[in-house]
This record gives C-alpha cells, structure tokens and sequence, in this order.
C-alpha cells in the first residue's frame, strides 16, 4: 500500500471514531439513570427528530456532555444519543443500594421510604416523631426471591445519641411499572367510583301508600341534586311480602325514572299475614343473588320496610333456619347498606336489622318521617362523599405486590389508604412509559441492604 493510500485509510478511521454516534473514546462526565422507559433520544444536541427507546432500570450510562439544554450519553454498545436533562437523574459517580440475602425472607421488617430527609431525620432523632412518619411502605405477603438494586442520588450520616450511634440514610430511585399503577387504581376503585342501588321493598298490606310516597320523595330529591344523579350508575329491585305463599322476587333492573312512576303493590298485597313478620331474611337472600360484583361501582342496599321483619328463621333458600347475623349474602366488601322505616307503627325489628347485619361497612337506619325519601337522597350523597376519605384494607391490594413482581420491583403503598390517595405521581414525560421513577429516602439497613459501585 502507498504513503498516500496509508494516509487516507487513517483519515477515514479517525473521522469515523469522532462521528456523530460513535464516542468510544470521549471522556466519562458524570453518569445518567433513567428515570423512565421508554424515552425520545436523539441524535443531535438541538434534540430535533429522534426516536422513542427502550431503557434498562438501574444502569449506568455513562455522559459524555452535560448542558441546561441536553445530555449526551453512551449507550452499552458505545454509541451515543441526546435527551433532556429533566428525563434522566445524573450522578457524578455511579453507586446502588443493592439487597443481601436477608432481603428474602419474610420475617423482616417491612422498608419504609420517606418523600423528604428531613423527615426521616426528625423520626430518627425522636425531634418530632409524630410529624415525621414515613410515606410509603414495602406490601408483600410472600417474601421477595429475586435480587433489586437500586440507584443512590444522595447519601447522608445522621448522628444520634450525641454521636454515639450513626445512621446511613439515603435517596435513592425506585421503579414503578404501568401494570403496578393499574393495579393500585383496580385496587382503589377510583374516588369517584358510582353507585348501583339495590332496593328491596317491602310491599305487604302494612306499607300500601307508605312505600309509594317515599320512592316518589326519593326520586324527586335525585331529579333535583345534579351530582347524586350522576353518581348512581343504576337501579335493582328486589320485593318482599307480597302474599303469604310468594315471600319474594327479583325484579331486575329498572330504569332510575321508573322509580318515580311505579305500583308497587299487585293485587295479593292487601291478604292478611296472620301476625307474621314479614321474611326479611328471604328477601335479603332473593336481593343478595342478583348483586354482582364490579370493580367500577359500589352497592347500595336500601331497605325499604315496615318495622315487623323476621331476624332469625328458616330460608327456603338455604333449608334451613339461620339467623341475620349469618346470613350468607357473599357481597362485595364494599357494599353499604340503609335500612328506612317507611311505616309509622313502633317496633325495633328494623333497626336490629341494620345493626346485625353482617357487613364489614356498617349499615345506617332511617326512622318513619313525611320527609324519609328526601332523607335517603341525603344519605346517597354522604356514601358518595365518603367514599373519597375511606379508609382502604391493604389486603385488597395483593394485586400491587403481584404486578411489581413480575416486573422484579418492590412493591410499596401509601401509609394512609384512601381513595384519594396514590403512588408517587407519573410525569407528564412518562404518561405511556412502561415503568417510571420516583425518588424516595430510606434509613439502610444493613441486613437488607449494602453499598455497591459494581
């Protein structure tokens, strides 16, 4: 080969090892971690174009420039790319919080994460313990069998007890995925989750025009409230004590206007009952076998009866006597119940019912008024609003802990569950990512946890 051939062969090398994509030998800066996936890369600094691309949580890119403008990364394969600084955490030094076997057995202590380190530094030093505790925590019920590390931010050493103990606490990032997102929502069932209504009327002889006036004063109170109207996604029907032989039936569906317009009681209504309580337990039994249950709306029972109904007895259905406090019903845990007198006569059957009934939400009881369907409408509201402050069971949240495993990510929820509460807040850049980030503090401990630069 010629001086001259020889010459040009080098030129076309270097430019090659110096173009746009192509920095294997540009010096190390600092390092980036994702903070989502995937994110718009581009291949010029003026971020024009680009491209939608897949990132792995937890690794190191190493920059090659960093400006208020862009960065400029490395990718594993030596190639390079540019995205916004707000999409990636830069670090000057690459370092993870990375698990010790003890992060697999159930028996430990649960991790806790705290929004701010002041906090955790008040609750470590006892200055405030009330104010300061955590804001999410680790939920499993099977202990992890897969490694997690996790990338440090910051670090710091916080001495207690005039110096004679030292913790290490750090902030560090955590991944959330979609499916873990999902199904915390799923879980939650949203605070604006609608109601269905399910009626069960008693339509003996006893609450002939009784029943009729409060249905009609409840559906002019939802015709005149705006937001309850919107609130209630549907309408069920279930009757009781029409005769002797027939103790209930399942009505169905029926349209919300209906409600305004509709005969209860058939020509059997007015056939004596010889002094019985009217079967309450059947019907509860007849209502409880059309409820199906839904993760987009809550049930309502609204018990419409005169005060004589039966507490304990034999069930056709079940052949066999059973008392009210274990009447199998197999509801939604979130279904709510109101009991409304509707007739004037004195008795205590009614409200005992709504007391033992065996809800895990607690039932309300109306008492006999000229006003009791405007009352109703009024406790509607309040279920509604309710539903914003309520309190939440973890264990209704297993499905969080199943998603973020199979994603092998740590599974965590908010101290106060409600159903105004959340996980960390996703960023408008990582609307449709397939994971994002959320930057919490912890205290490490170090039969869970250990310091890596690997």
């Amino acid at each position: 080969m010629s001086v001259l051939a020889t010459l040009l062969a080098l030129a076309v090398a270097l430019c090659l090892s110096i173009a746009p994509g192509h920095a294997e030998n540009e010096p190390i800066v600092a390092y980036a971690f994702a903070k989502a996936s995937p994110l718009h890369v581009s291949d010029n600094p003026a971020l024009s174009g680009g491209r939608n691309e897949n990132f792995e949580f937890g690794t190191a890119y190493e920059v090659t420039e960093q400006k208020p403008e862009y960065v400029k990364f490395r990718r594993t394969d030596g190639s390079t790319g540019y995205v916004r600084p707000a999409h990636v955490s830069v670090v000057g030094f690459a370092r993870w919080l990375t698990t010790t076997g003890g992060f697999g057995t159930a028996e430990r202590a649960r991790i806790r994460f705290w929004e701010s380190s002041t906090k955790l530094g008040e609750l470590l030093s006892g200055s405030k313990p009330l104010a300061s505790q955590f804001d999410y925590q680790e939920f499993f019920d099977d202990a992890p069998n897969f490694p997690v590390a996790l990338p440090i931010m910051e670090s710091d050493t916080i001495d207690l007890l005039s110096g004679t103990r030292q913790v290490r606490i750090a902030s560090v990032l955590i991944p959330i995925s979609k499916e873990t997102v999902e199904a915390f929502e799923k879980a939650k069932g949203g605070a604006n989750k609608p109601l269905d209504l399910h009626f069960l009327l008693d339509v003996s002889g006893s609450t002939r025009e009784f029943l009729e006036a409060a249905m009609l004063g409840l559906a002019k109170a939802v015709a005149r409230n705006e937001t309850l109207r919107k609130k209630l996604n549907g309408a069920y029907v279930t009757t009781f004590a029409a005769s002797l032989k027939g103790k209930s039936v399942l009505m169905g569906n029926v349209p919300l206007p209906s409600l305004e317009r509709a005969s209860w009681h058939g020509s059997g209504a007015d056939q004596p009952t010889e002094g019985d309580r009217e079967p309450l337990l059947d019907g509860l039994m007849t209502l409880a076998s059309g409820v199906k249950p839904s993760d987009a709306t809550m049930p309502v029972l609204l018990v419409l009866s005169g005060a004589d109904v039966d507490l304990a007895g034999e069930v056709a259905k079940l052949g066999r006597p059973v008392s009210i406090e274990n009447l199998p019903l197999k509801l939604p845990s979130d279904t709510a119940a109101i009991f409304a007198q509707v007739t004037p006569e004195p008795g205590d059957d009614l409200r005992n019912a709504s007391r033992r009934l065996g809800l895990e939400k607690s039932s309300r009881y109306l008492e006999f008024s000229d006003s009791l369907g405007t009352e109703l409408a009024a406790e509607l509201v309040k279920l509604g609003e309710a539903q914003k402050g309520e309190v939440l069971r973890p264990e209704a949240f297993t499905g969080v802990t199943k998603a973020a495993y199979a994603k092998q990510m740590i599974p965590f929820l908010p101290r106060v569950l409600t159903r105004d509460t959340g996980l960390p807040a996703r960023p408008g850049y990582a609307a449709n990512a397939d994971w994002y980030t959320v930057r919490l503090w912890l205290p490490i401990d170090e039969l869970i946890w250990k310091e890596t630069t690997r």
